[in-house]
């Protein structure tokens, strides 16, 4: 089992920040030196999590099309949506689309491509859509709990006009979260 810093309460941003910067490093090294192509999925994760992200969206840049991974559809797909998730966070939607769809393309019951083109769509505005991908991505296994986690993070991510729009598209979708009738 993996204990997190906040689960023994020893966490802030700061040390969570540097945790996962010291991470996104050992397996970005592990990916360099060993040729371990599942370490460029870990440090990709690792870094978004530290929002650290022009190294590993060099790396990405660089690597794709992913030629080593044609043969492995997991790792091909793992490495199409991490590289879809680092564009989204650059808020680079329309690669992140591009990417998302590919991934889907290779794994078509994998709910993770689908979970990334929603978030995309939803950040971008295009509700219906996103509502969409969140559903198919549900249908793969997708579970309540980490949909609720996620539609959270959307929000709280979105520019105040995407914010607002979003609220009130959640509201009118039946939607009832305790964080949506704060400020």
């Amino acid at each position: 089992m993996n204990t997190t810093l906040s689960d023994m309460e020893f966490s802030n941003e700061l040390i969570e920040t540097k945790y996962y910067l010291q991470l996104a490093h050992q397996h970005y090294q592990n990916w360099k030196q060993k040729k371990l192509p599942w370490e460029l999925v870990n440090a990709s994760a690792a870094y978004r999590k530290a929002r650290e992200l022009k190294k590993i969206k060099k790396a990405l840049d660089e690597t794709y099309p992913f030629k080593d991974a044609k043969k492995d559809k997991k790792l091909r797909s793992a490495l199409l949506t991490t590289y879809g998730g680092v564009c989204r966070d650059l808020q680079e939607y329309g690669q992140g689309i591009k990417f998302g769809s590919e991934a889907h393309n290779v794994t078509p019951l994998n709910f993770r491509p689908c979970t990334l083109l929603g978030a995309i769509y939803l950040s971008t505005g295009e509700f219906t859509l996103g509502h969409e991908w969140y559903d198919k991505a549900k249908e793969r296994g997708f579970s309540q709990a980490a949909y609720d986690n996620d539609i959270k993070s959307v929000y709280f991510r979105a520019s105040d006009n995407i914010k607002s729009r979003l609220k009130q598209n959640l509201i009118a979708t039946g939607h009832k979260y305790d964080w949506l009738s704060k400020p």
